[in-house]
């Protein structure tokens, strides 16, 4: 199989791991998903024990293979590329026979269930099936599944659950006003089906929390709490959030569908984007949160997963922030703020008080939308730097960026929130301008926002 990096050498999975300790599970998922489908070209069975695995920067590698042929059938390779997955992911091989559940702790259930039956010869055929699945996970719509875009550190949180044969079960039946049509993603915590209200005919999204989720009261009032602060706010560049319905059927939320991608999924798709095309969209996130605040709110999760791109009637992009679900106001009262020594958001794009657990505000925020800034306009990641990068005066695409611009976001990335703009005001200033708003034109599909 051809490297994606000629020139570097590839490292064996066995020095990566001890270099690391294990893979991120993003990328480990990515490279399997690639592996996979290079697997379904090869048009044959090829030995995936000669497996390498080549790592340069944050987001960079790949899995490659020398090709040799496999005596094996397709589910004896199935479960060799998910032994690999295993491997990478918890940092050391999967035990001979049955995997124990507890082995699981730690990875996001959907995940941890195609890799166990995969393991156990349960699950897909073949390497093509098992990419699909994988890529499934890491589609939009399973993104904005409940539980999917937090990161939590907490006591006892909860175990994942074992393998549902019950998974999108609910499609065709009806919760209240609305018909279930069709499941759009599912996470740790609930699932997120494309509906339609039975009478009125007007298509939406029902995220429905698990029974054993909605049993508890702190994890419903979260749910709720979400809802309202996304109605209170009620601005055109935030998901909305039309129904929330506590009932002993079920417990679940409704909210407008949208056509669209992930800010992540456009960045892989598109490549670099233009510094105009990044001012447009950026402006619009920084307009949602002069919003949020305003109100004291402070979003706490800011990052391309939770920025989705939409396209308008004529063809120009719009902005929706989604998952409010860790946000929190400042004037909030004990009931409303996150308990003591849990770490709620996703580590690379935290500010550093954040990560710490110290008290956050809307400074936390304005760092997040730096990062998000700098990554989309460099084209590189900042999840292994260890101190504030320098300033960016130049896009990876050659643009010289605006002198009052580069300035903004190089403060607004400071690891010390008192040298941050004190609001996210400056940031949306030195993104305004004559900006000529992009047009894109292309195929969109199906995705639901949810606000895990």
């Amino acid at each position: 199989m051809r490297s994606r990096f000629p020139g570097r050498v590839p490292e064996p999975i066995n020095d990566y791991l001890r270099r690391v300790g294990a893979a991120p599970v993003e990328e480990a998922t990515r490279w399997l998903v690639e592996l996979c489908e290079a697997l379904t070209r090869a048009g044959s069975l090829l030995d995936v024990d000669a497996t390498l695995v080549q790592v340069g920067g944050p987001g960079d590698g790949a899995i490659v293979i020398t090709p040799r042929a496999f005596a094996g059938t397709p589910r004896e390779q199935v479960r060799r590329v998910a032994a690999l997955g295993f491997e990478l992911i918890k940092g050391m091989p999967p035990p001979e026979g049955p995997v124990p559940s507890d082995a699981w702790v730690g990875l996001r259930p959907e995940l941890a269930r195609v890799l166990a039956a995969a393991l156990a010869g349960t699950g897909a055929a073949d390497v093509q099936a098992l990419g699909a699945l994988l890529s499934a996970l890491r589609s939009d719509t399973a993104a904005y599944a409940l539980g999917k875009n937090d990161t939590v550190q907490s006591s006892n949180p909860p175990a994942p659950s074992a393998p549902r044969a019950t998974e999108g079960a609910l499609a065709g039946t009806t919760l209240g006003s609305y018909e279930l049509i069709a499941l759009l993603g599912s996470g740790g915590m609930g699932e997120v089906y494309r509906a339609k209200h039975a009478r009125l005919g007007r298509e939406v999204a029902v995220k429905v929390l698990r029974p054993e989720y909605a049993a508890m009261p702190d994890v419903v009032q979260r749910f709720f709490q979400e809802a309202k602060v996304v109605n209170d706010i009620n601005h055109p560049h935030i998901v909305q959030i039309v129904d929330f319905v506590e009932s002993p059927q079920a417990v679940f939320c409704v909210m407008e569908l949208l056509r669209g991608r992930s800010l992540t999924r456009v960045v892989k798709e598109d490549g670099p984007l233009p510094l105009a095309r990044i001012r447009v969209l950026l402006e619009q996130v920084c307009d949602a949160l002069v919003a949020a605040h305003a109100r004291g709110v402070v979003h706490r999760d800011i990052k391309p997963d939770n920025l989705f791109v939409t396209v308008d009637a004529q063809g120009v992009e719009q902005i929706k922030v989604l998952d409010f679900g860790i946000a929190r106001r400042l004037t909030a009262d004990d009931s409303a703020k996150t308990r003591a020594g849990m770490v709620m958001g996703t580590p690379s794009y935290m500010a550093p008080e954040q990560a710490a657990g110290r008290p956050v505000d809307v400074r936390a925020d304005v760092y997040a939308v730096g990062v998000v800034l700098y990554e989309l306009l460099t084209a590189t990641s900042m999840i292994d730097l260890k101190a504030p990068p320098t300033r960016v005066d130049r896009s990876a695409l050659g643009e010289q960026i605006p002198d009052a611009l580069a300035k903004v976001i190089e403060a607004s990335l400071s690891f010390d929130p008192d040298k941050r703009p004190a609001n996210i005001g400056p940031l949306r200033d030195a993104l305004g301008g004559e900006v000529t708003t992009p047009k894109r034109g292309r195929r969109v599909t199906w995705a639901v926002l949810a606000l895990a």
